[in-house]
């Protein structure tokens, strides 16, 4: 019986960060090249990032040792895969398809994205610096001879000047006491026929101000009369609308689940696997209820939960990962493509697990094979051979 396809991405150790070592088991020929496609929107891994249609990568390199090939690969391949997504492996030589397993990878921390690999980097040229020449030293002038100057004997201080000083300053005090003196204190008082002129102004804006504050009053009292009126309207038809939409709010909410409405499903999905991937039958619950609330839109994030609980030995998630790939099942499956040769393998693992319901899956998967096979799929063939 035939081998199916394995393929497990590992770290470099000698290359070191953004560098992986890609094995492959069970190979069906020689193969010297693989295409990467990302389950949660089908895209495939290009030099340019990740694009639409499918593309061929070539290894840095690759050996053969007893049966499993291995393929180098730099960090334009290390550096777009996410240990928290799903990929799928495909050699364009064979036709073989297989999910990708790999570790938490160590990217690179240049973040090389230019291509399939990192380029040579040739060495900078170290230019031999020549010796400064040191300028000759200037010889230090001849100290000058110091003059002597003949020392000035100072002033004597003359009784006048200190007078004269004196009398300008009582004289400069005298004449601003007298200029502030005939400004502010001998200012005449206001006429009274100004007072009188402004007493009936003061009481005509007595006047107007009454008669504005009446106006202010009657529109206040009107205004709120009409909006009491409409509240009470407004809360007639609240009680009438909350009875007609308080199931609809109830079901929104059950449909919510444990997962919220703050995040998407697959954020949702991510951070649990982040946080307590461990706890696989919170995994199965979870992704119960994605499907439940939206089993085509919530397709990829219930297959993130449901595989790795599969990987950690649930059966019954072993069963429902076949089924997302099994062409024959009716199942939502999102941008997980059919592949005949995955649902096989996760329905014999399931059954190997002690699902007992899996039999039923496996019998109608085999029937569908054979169709494929009478038909001419050369793929279908090759299943059924391994089947007998």
């Amino acid at each position: 019986m035939a081998q199916s396809l394995h393929a497990h991405l590992s770290n470099d150790a000698h290359r070191g960060a953004g560098y992986g070592i890609l094995a492959l088991s069970g190979c069906t020929g020689q193969v010297k090249s693989f295409i990467i496609q990302r389950s949660s929107d089908a895209r495939y891994l290009a030099p340019a990032g990740w694009q639409e249609s499918s593309y061929t990568l070539q290894p840095d390199a690759s050996d053969n040792d007893s049966g499993t090939t291995r393929f180098a690969l730099g960090a334009g391949v290390i550096d777009n895969l996410d240990s928290l997504e799903n990929y799928r492996l495909i050699l364009p030589e064979t036709g073989q398809k297989a999910a990708l397993k790999m570790d938490t990878l160590i990217h690179s921390s240049l973040g090389n994205r230019q291509g399939m690999s990192a380029g040579f980097v040739p060495p900078t040229p170290v230019v031999e610096s020549k010796p400064e020449l040191q300028p000759e030293p200037t010889p230090a002038p001849a100290p000058m001879p110091e003059l002597e100057m003949p020392q000035a004997s100072a002033p004597k201080p003359s009784p006048w000047g200190t007078i004269v000083l004196v009398l300008l300053v009582l004289a400069a005090l005298a004449g601003g006491g007298w200029w502030l003196y005939q400004h502010f204190m001998q200012s005449p008082p206001p006429p009274p026929i100004a007072q009188e002129q402004e007493k009936p102004n003061t009481a005509k804006a007595e006047g107007d101000k009454s008669a504005k504050d009446a106006s202010t009053d009657a529109a206040s009292e009107a205004k709120a009369q009409g909006d009491a009126a409409k509240k009470d309207t407004e809360q007639a038809k609240d009680s009438k609308g909350a009875e007609s939409t308080a199931p609809k709010a109830e079901g929104t909410a059950q449909q919510g689940g444990t997962t919220g409405t703050a995040l998407a499903p697959l954020e949702s999905a991510r951070i649990h696997l982040r946080d307590h991937a461990a706890d696989v039958e919170k995994s199965m619950q979870l992704a119960q209820e994605m499907r439940k609330a939206d089993s085509k839109a919530n397709a990829d994030p219930a297959f993130l939960l449901l595989e790795d609980a599969a990987q950690r030995g649930k059966a019954d998630a072993m069963h429902l990962v076949g089924r997302y790939y099994d062409p024959a099942a009716q199942e939502e499956r999102g941008s997980i493509a059919p592949d005949m040769a995955q649902a096989k393998e996760w329905y014999e693992k399931a059954a190997k697990a002690g699902d007992a319901s899996t039999a039923q899956d496996m019998a109608k998967l085999k029937a569908y094979v054979a169709e494929k096979a009478k038909a001419g799929d050369a793929q279908a063939k090759r299943l059924l051979q391994q089947w007998q």
